[in-house]
């Protein structure tokens, strides 16, 4: 029933029985957190196809689908999350790698550990050890047949000396040998790539890079240091916007200080105007302190002229009264003259008027 469902949502993409409203969300289903990222953007090292299932690696649990891949290849913003994905995605590769790289030191160690329990004679080569051999038995063949010819006592000796000569020659070829054998490097090697282990001939070598796990670690370690690669240029994609962020908002902050330095000058010169007006109004109040004082002195001098004057005019007006009163009691004095001569005259006329009328 699993594998129905696993391969089901391979072929329709997950959430299958769900409808989508949105026609936008149905074509980004491979956002989905069961996809895995790595698969779409390239391959996944925990695939069935490469590590899974071998060498205690689980095959990856998420969806590998075509489907969504064929939605990726198609969204709008496929490079922008690409390399999202390819960053994200670098955990397993390393890890598929670090555990090689594990295997290949297990497997060293157990080479050498085993390499130094066999003896030097031991590690000698199958032709060496056959020349020994074969040396050591015409010795003794030389021997066997010397003991037969005992009346013949030189071809007896002639053999006892080859006999002797052949198991010294044997003796120092395979010390020889040994001595060389042993700083000689273990017979069975590891694979730098894949751990795998084989004997150490170039026959043996070729074989083993024809087997699947070493073209499957081949293209992980590949694939690695493309990604390695990608990250190093986001890295440095990442470190020149900040620097340029860092230089803006430098500048910014330049900008601001000169603005305030700007601003303090503007404002030391607008106070330094504002005391040179505070100081030319001062001088101005003293000034017209000064021409108050002045002029109270002034008015006080005026009101002391117009005291003087006005005494000066009560003064006059009353000399003026005086002369009006002598001039009224003059005058009146005439009226009183005058008065008095016309009564007279009037008291003469009325009598020459009287005496004509009598005489008419």
């Amino acid at each position: 029933m699993d594998a129905a469902r696993a391969m089901l949502e391979q072929l329709m993409g997950p959430g299958r029985d769900e409808k989508e409203k949105d026609k936008t969300k149905a074509k980004e289903k491979f956002k989905h957190a069961s996809v895995c990222k790595s698969f779409l953007v390239g391959f996944c090292p925990l695939d069935a196809a490469y590590l899974g299932g071998k060498r205690q690696f689980r095959t990856c649990e998420q969806l590998h689908s075509e489907l969504m891949k064929d939605q990726f290849e198609a969204h709008p913003e496929k490079e922008k999350l690409k390399r999202d994905y390819e960053v994200k995605g670098i955990y397993d590769f390393e890890r598929a790698v670090r555990d090689c790289e594990g295997r290949i030191t297990t497997e060293k160690s157990r080479i050498l550990e085993e390499w130094g329990k066999v003896k030097p004679i031991d590690r000698l080569a199958p032709e060496i050890k056959s020349k020994v051999a074969e040396m050591k038995a015409q010795s003794l063949a030389s021997m066997h047949l010397a003991e037969k010819l005992v009346n013949n006592f030189n071809e007896t000796r002639r053999l006892m000396k080859e006999a002797d000569e052949l198991t010294k020659k044997a003796t120092a070829l395979e010390e020889a040998e040994c001595e060389k054998v042993k700083n000689a490097p273990p017979e069975e090697q590891v694979c730098e790539v894949c751990a795998a282990c084989y004997m150490g001939s170039p026959e043996a070598d070729e074989a083993h890079k024809k087997m699947n796990i070493h073209n499957v670690y081949q293209a992980i370690r590949d694939r690695l240091e493309q990604l390695r690669e990608i990250e190093k240029e986001l890295e440095a994609e990442k470190e020149k916007k900040d620097k340029e962020r860092n230089e803006k908002e430098q500048a910014e902050r330049e900008k601001e200080k000169e603005d305030g330095r700007a601003r303090d000058r503007s404002r030391s010169g607008k106070d330094k105007s504002r005391s040179r007006k505070e100081g030319s109004r001062s001088r101005r109040d003293k000034s017209g302190s000064r021409r108050d004082k002045s002029g109270s002195r002034r008015d006080k001098s005026r009101s002391r002229r117009d005291g003087s004057k006005s005494r000066r005019d009560r003064s006059k007006s009353r000399r003026k009264g005086k002369e009006k009163q002598g001039r009224g009691r003059d005058s009146r004095d005439r009226r009183d003259r005058d008065k008095s001569r016309g009564r007279g005259r009037g008291d003469k006329d009325r009598r020459e008027t009287r005496n004509r009328s009598r005489r008419r």
